[in-house]
Order: structure tokens, then C-alpha cells, then sequence
């Protein structure tokens, strides 16, 4: 028994030593900038209808908002271990027949630049359920949009990774505003429904 206990015993110093270094040196924080915190508009209960030409209307509802930190850990097995924190922004939007998620985070791993806003929207029924926004994947600068009568000045059209349309997509293309969020969609008829 006694041949067993000496690997224990260094195991558990092994952890005892990695884990106290760990606590002594502290975690990194990814934290939102104020500029980040801009395109967070999205409040538990906001309704955001649109409407086509022909009178015809949809819903979403933000049903849930959440802002808060996450743990980070390494890719590399066997030990995953911490390597910071990060704050994320996620906000679920519901219609009758639709959902969308969208995403705002830090990353620390795969990041070449940790500063910078990560996004990622999934939603539904728009044309290959992954719409990107121009304004943050790509660098391009915000425009400015005029929708039934209302001045957007921070609109950016969105793009698609893959372009693969389901039997189930109803969207195909969409406006997005930093401040107010999708302003107009177009359907698969080409169609605009409008904020």
C-alpha cells in the first residue's frame, strides 16, 4: 500500500502548487468597451414589429437579455484549464413562427486582436441561419438609411458566410442598425418588411 501513496501524495502536491500559482497570478478579463456596450439595445419585453407594403405584420419579442462574465479555458486536453474571463451579450428575439440569437463577446483564444467585439447571430429562418454583421466582420463603414420616413445613421448590411437557402427560409437579406437593431428584412419573394 505504501508503493501507492507516494504518487498520490506528489499528485496532490502537483495540484495543490499548479492551483494556488493559478489563484496568486490572477485570471485576465476581457471587459466590453463603452463603444462595444453601443450595440447593446436589446431590453427583456421590447416588441419590434415589421410590415410589408401589403399591410401584412410580424412580431419579435426580446424574450430573455443576458450580460454577463464567462470562463475561458485552453483547447488542449487533458487539462482544460482557466485562462480568463470574458463578457458576452446575448439577446433571444421570438416571433409565432421565428427565433433569433444574437451575440456579442471577447475572445481570448483565436482572436489575433482580444479587443476586439466577436458577433454571431443565428437565426431561424433567414437564408443559412448564420448572417454576419459588414460593420464588424469586414471593416466597413456604417451608412446611413432612410426606413418609412425614419433617419438610421448607423446601419450595416449583413452577409452570409455560405449562401444555402432550406425549405424553411423565409429571409433572405436584412438591414441592421447599431442603435435600434434590424430595421428591414427581405423576404424570400423579395419582399421588404419594414421597422
Amino acid at each position: 500500500m505504501r508503493k501507492y501513496m507516494k504518487p498520490v501524495i506528489l499528485l496532490s502536491w502537483i495540484f495543490i502548487l499548479t492551483t494556488a500559482c493559478r489563484k496568486d497570478k490572477g485570471l485576465p478579463h476581457l471587459n466590453f468597451s463603452k463603444s462595444d456596450r453601443q450595440w447593446f439595445i436589446y431590453q427583456p419585453g421590447q416588441k419590434y414589429i415589421f410590415k410589408n407594403a401589403a399591410g401584412d405584420s410580424i412580431i419579435y419579442t426580446v424574450v430573455n437579455v443576458e450580460d454577463s462574465l464567462m470562463t475561458e479555458y485552453d483547447d488542449f486536453p487533458p487539462f482544460q484549464q482557466e485562462i480568463g474571463k470574458k463578457e458576452y451579450y446575448l439577446a433571444r428575439l421570438k416571433s409565432n413562427t421565428d427565433s433569433i440569437r444574437i451575440y456579442f463577446g471577447k475572445q481570448f483564444q483565436g482572436n489575433p486582436n482580444p479587443d476586439r467585439l466577436m458577433h454571431a447571430i443565428l437565426w431561424v429562418s433567414m437564408k443559412s441561419q448564420f448572417p454576419r454583421l459588414s460593420v464588424l466582420e469586414n471593416n466597413i463603414p456604417f451608412s446611413t438609411a432612410v426606413i418609412n420616413g425614419k433617419t438610421y445613421n448607423t446601419t450595416t448590411s449583413i452577409f452570409f458566410q455560405n449562401t444555402s437557402i432550406e425549405t424553411f427560409t423565409k429571409w433572405i437579406n436584412a438591414t441592421y442598425d447599431q442603435k435600434s437593431g434590424f430595421v428591414e428584412i427581405i423576404d424570400i419573394n423579395n419582399i421588404s418588411w419594414k421597422r
